[in-house]
């Protein structure tokens, strides 16, 4: 990814680096392989890119509510 690509990302992670990163995994985890005029295949990485997005994955948990509303 070029260095404007990855400002563009963290600006619209309105700074959250994490966030950033997460997304720029995302995007770098499509099927890189090439194959060459000779047959020559290159290796794969997107499982690479995977793992390394799920360092960077958004946690949703948190308390949850309680049903009858009291505080």
């Amino acid at each position: 990814m070029s260095d404007k690509e990855l400002s563009d990302l963290l600006s619209e992670c309105r700074g959250d680096v994490e966030a950033a990163a997460y997304r720029a995994c995302i995007k770098l985890s499509r099927d890189s392989s090439y194959t060459m005029p000779d047959g020559t295949k290159t290796p794969d990485q997107s499982g690479y890119w995977l793992r390394t997005a799920l360092l960077y994955r958004p946690s949703m948990t948190g308390c949850a509510r309680r049903a009858d509303d009291a505080v």
